[in-house]
C-alpha cells in the first residue's frame, strides 16, 4: 500500500539529502518504497513554499 502524502512531508529531508547526492527521483522512490512522482511533487512544493517565506 502506498504511503499517505501527509507522512510523507516527514521524509522531505531525506529526500533533499538523496538528491543532493544525485540520486534520481525513481531511485528515492524505489528506495523509500513510493509511488508514481511523488517525490518530485513533494519536494517542488517545499520549494515554493520555502521562495515565499
Amino acid at each position: 500500500m502506498p504511503r499517505q502524502y501527509q507522512h510523507m512531508l516527514s521524509l522531505l529531508p531525506q529526500i533533499k539529502e538523496m538528491l543532493e547526492k544525485g540520486m534520481s527521483h525513481r531511485e528515492i522512490e524505489k528506495k523509500l518504497g513510493l509511488v508514481g512522482d511523488i517525490v518530485m511533487k513533494i519536494y517542488k512544493e517545499s520549494y515554493i513554499k520555502e521562495k515565499e517565506t
